[in-house]
């Protein structure tokens, strides 16, 4: 089965076989910045738009700040938590239902992900 690699992933497989042929260390070391380092997504107007009828907090935990959004008043309590590369805002359809259903929403930047 024929599968269509991107330019980007090609490139990266490029410098890195390169690389490591030249210093194999750094090689190591770029690769593993590449792994943990999350994409940096720019917002969508509408994401920003919602952000502004939320409340916009920081929870301090061993000197990182992650940035909460919080949604309705809901006497429920719901978290949602995105996944690598995403960000609090990526859950606006969600939390405007779950508002409708009595929750109050919490969604959090994840370390190194949206404003966190």
């Amino acid at each position: 089965m024929y599968t269509l690699v991107p330019d980007v992933i090609c490139n990266i497989r490029l410098h890195l076989s390169v690389l490591n042929m030249i210093n194999p260390h750094l090689a190591s070391k770029h690769a593993l910045e590449l792994f943990l380092t999350p994409p940096r997504i720019t917002p969508s107007p509408k994401e920003l738009d919602f952000e502004q009828s939320c409340n916009s907090s920081y929870l301090n935990i061993n000197n990182k700040k992650l940035r909460l959004l919080t949604y309705g008043s809901g006497e429920r309590i719901a978290l949602l938590v995105h996944g690598w590369g995403g960000r609090a805002s990526n859950f606006i359809a969600y939390m405007k239902k779950m508002v409708t259903k009595g929750y109050t929403v919490v969604s959090m930047d994840g370390p190194a992900h949206g404003e966190s």
